[in-house]
Order: C-alpha cells, then sequence, then structure tokens
C-alpha cells in the first residue's frame, strides 16, 4: 500500500507513533523503498516504508513531489497540466518538457478520464478547509481546466485556513496528498 505524508511529517510521525494504518493501529518505521531518480527532482527518491503494529502491513509512505508509478516530479507534471488547460497541446508540452509524446498524452488522459472524481474530492476537501466556502468549480471550457480550477480552490481555501505564507506544499502536492499519489492513476483514492 501508499500513502502520500507530507516530508516533514515522515520521519517525526514514526518516531513518536502519529502516523496511522487505515485499520487505525501505529505505524513504525520498517526501511526504505527501493530508491528511484524522479525527473524534475533534484538525486534521488527514496521513500520510506512503515509497518502496522497491529495488522503488519507494510506502507510506502510517498513524499507529496512524487505520484505514483510517474517518473516525473508532481510539479513537473502539475505545469504540463496547467498550460494544457491554457490551450497548449501534448506535442508542444513534449518539446518544452523534453518529455516523450506518449508520456505527455498519458498524462493529460489520465487527467482528462479523473476530472469528476477529483472535482467530488476537491469539494468535499474545500468544505471541510473552509465551511464557509460556496465556491463551485467554474466550467473551464475543458476537463483539464476544471481539474486545474479544481486544485487552485482546495489551495485557496488551504490558504485561507491557514493563513497566507503558511502553506508549505503547492496546490500540485496538495492534490497529490489528497489523491494518494493518484491523480494520474487508473482509480483515484478517497473518493
Amino acid at each position: 500500500m501508499v500513502m502520500v505524508v507530507s516530508d516533514v511529517v515522515i520521519e517525526q510521525g514514526l518516531a513518536v507513533g502519529e502516523l496511522a494504518c487505515r485499520c487505525g493501529q501505529v505505524l513504525a518505521p520498517w526501511g526504505f523503498a527501493r530508491a528511484r531518480r524522479v525527473r524534475g527532482l533534484d538525486g534521488v527518491v527514496r521513500p520510506r516504508r512503515a509497518r502496522c503494529r497491529g495488522c503488519g502491513v507494510t506502507q510506502v509512505l510517498l513524499p507529496p513531489s512524487v505520484l505514483v508509478r510517474r517518473a516525473d516530479s508532481t510539479e513537473t507534471i502539475g505545469v504540463a497540466l496547467e498550460a494544457a488547460a491554457g490551450g497548449a497541446g501534448f506535442r508542444s508540452l513534449a518539446a518544452r518538457l523534453g518529455r516523450a509524446e506518449g508520456t505527455v498524452r498519458g498524462w493529460l488522459r489520465r487527467a482528462r478520464a479523473n476530472v469528476a472524481a477529483f472535482g467530488v474530492l476537491a469539494a468535499r476537501w474545500v468544505r471541510r478547509l473552509d465551511p464557509a466556502s460556496s465556491a463551485a468549480v467554474v466550467p473551464a471550457g475543458s476537463a483539464i481546466g476544471e481539474l486545474v480550477e479544481a486544485v487552485g480552490q482546495v489551495m485557496a481555501a488551504a490558504v485561507r485556513r491557514r493563513g497566507p505564507g503558511s502553506g508549505a506544499l503547492s496546490g500540485w502536492a496538495l492534490a497529490c496528498m489528497l489523491t494518494g499519489g493518484l491523480l494520474l492513476g487508473r482509480r483515484l483514492a478517497g473518493v
């Protein structure tokens, strides 16, 4: 199983027993997952692993800078989605980012497929973060535009909740956390 947890929280949370498994029991440190290179990040990412003290299931604790089963950083993919929402095509995006056309086309295809599910998830989180908010996703003329708008609304609600300058996470890292790293997955987490 995979959990996406803020970089700061991982080691601190494991040390004091604040991270919980889906079964509700405490997660304990359990080594590290396989190291992998992620384009758009400096160096190699080697996610922490944890094991549940109750059910014994192991978890990979991904940082929000990495999406599940993607070789590019969350921010790189987010930049591509923002540009696509602005009308850029997959060929021009691939050339600009130095990626294969099939890779970028795949990102856009998965993003379009997940718009409805992410919209539901985003609306739920906007209400949790800012109960007074009545913002709804405004039709943006494209599915990817609506996804980008939903990410922006969740980020705005988080900033309203914590105050300006307090958000250490970008909107795309926040979207990664909310979807369990499956923003471009076959099935969104939590929906």
